[in-house]
């Protein structure tokens, strides 16, 4: 199997966190390459960062690739990442400082892959934080969301969608400093 690409979602504001998430060392590594080194341990390749600040971002050491609607949230970088690879695509979070490869290739390598629109990591619910786009989901992404939809959950309850279950503590996310104390 050729290796699917990957999209680190740095787009967002990082309101609660202060700084850009992306930008915050845990244990010595910023948490957007802690991201990317999940995702090229799980065999994706290429690897960019999908959206925010190109200048401060070139520092993980990838493309940076800015959202076509720039400011409207995650669908808008899920979005802009299909269309940038033309194809299949892992998304994650760029503010998952545990996340590591096997959960990344239990979604990228899921035996549906190929016949549904998507395949999301969950917990104990769907967690648009770690997905395998399909590519032919696009259209109807891109409907939803110039018909207003801007939540990730929403869309994928209108898309045929496996599931894998991925241990919760490889998906808890940091928003602000609070969720990194002690580490």
């Amino acid at each position: 199997m050729d290796p699917i690409a990957a999209a680190v979602l740095a787009g967002g504001t990082s309101r609660r966190m202060g700084t850009d998430k992306a930008l915050v060392a845990v244990d010595g590594v910023l948490l957007g390459r802690r991201v990317i080194d999940a995702l090229t341990g799980a065999g994706c390749h290429p690897v960019h960062v999908q959206g925010g600040d190109a200048r401060s971002l070139a520092v993980l050491g990838v493309e940076v690739v800015p959202d076509r609607w720039a400011g409207e949230g995650p669908l808008s970088g899920v979005i802009s990442a299909l269309e940038h690879r033309a194809g299949d695509i892992v998304v994650a979070a760029c503010d998952l400082p545990d996340l590591d490869h096997a959960s990344v290739a239990a979604v990228a390598l899921h035996q549906d892959r190929d016949v549904v629109d998507a395949v999301v990591a969950t917990t104990d619910r769907r967690q648009p934080v770690l997905v395998r786009w399909n590519f032919r989901s696009l259209p109807r992404l891109v409907s939803g969301f110039e018909s207003g939809e801007r939540s990730l959950m929403a869309m994928l309850d209108l898309l045929v969608v496996a599931e894998v279950a991925v241990d919760a503590v490889r998906l808890l996310n940091a928003n602000s400093p609070d969720d990194l104390a002690g580490r």
